[in-house]
């Protein structure tokens, strides 16, 4: 192997992060899972989106947003936190990357886990409604309700005539827990990462 292409994989390559092949026209965006102290204990802290918003007014959801110019997904995430909950960036640490998943509008979205510090139950009214926590022992102890939304490829025109004949998709399907805690309704993109989190600790836990 020529030395050039090794100095193109380390010096270019290894700086730039990696994206999800065929979504390189959705927007991104990066979430944070707040951890606060609530009065049962360590637990996360959700958002109730503002009624007034256009895109899931009213939903359950964690602060983040849509990555912005040449920020790290971790960075956007951090700075979401920052923006939604009224909090200085320097009072949220962030702790780790966990899975990611498709947003609300094809996107991926990823996720990651972080600790408030001295958090004051702050946010910004133009984004959200209400902020609640939820301690583990009463996440843990849920079990939430499974769905499942189909999705179906369509081709465009002239795909088919590519590859001369009908292709055999069988689709797939892409599961939807719904957690219900009071008249908080917690599903989507939100409860799917909220259910990889909880599953984890558990598989932490038999170990």
């Amino acid at each position: 192997m020529k030395t050039w292409h090794q100095d193109l994989f380390l010096d270019r390559w290894s700086k730039e992060r990696p994206r999800l092949l065929g979504f390189e026209g959705e927007r991104e965006s990066a979430v944070a899972i707040p951890l606060v102290e609530t009065e049962n204990g360590p637990g996360i802290l959700f958002e109730v989106r503002s009624s007034n918003l256009l895109a899931q007014p009213g939903e359950i959801c964690f602060p983040g947003g849509g990555i912005e110019g040449e920020e790290s997904p971790a960075e956007a995430a951090v700075r979401e936190c920052s923006e939604e909950l009224l909090i200085s960036a320097d009072r949220i640490h962030l702790l780790t990357q966990l899975d990611g998943t498709l947003g609300p509008s094809g996107g991926p979205m990823w996720a990651f886990l972080v600790r408030l510090e001295d958090y004051e139950g702050t946010y910004s009214r133009d984004e959200v409604e209400e902020v609640f926590s939820l301690s583990f022992s009463e996440l843990l102890a849920a079990e939430p309700v499974m769905h499942s939304v189909s999705m179906k490829p369509v081709p465009d025109d002239g795909f088919l005539d590519l590859i001369g004949h009908a292709y055999g998709w069988k689709g797939r399907k892409q599961s939807m827990p719904f957690y219900r805690f009071g008249p908080h309704l917690i599903w989507g993109a939100t409860g799917r990462i909220l259910k990889n989190f909880l599953d984890r600790i558990r598989a932490t836990e038999e170990i």
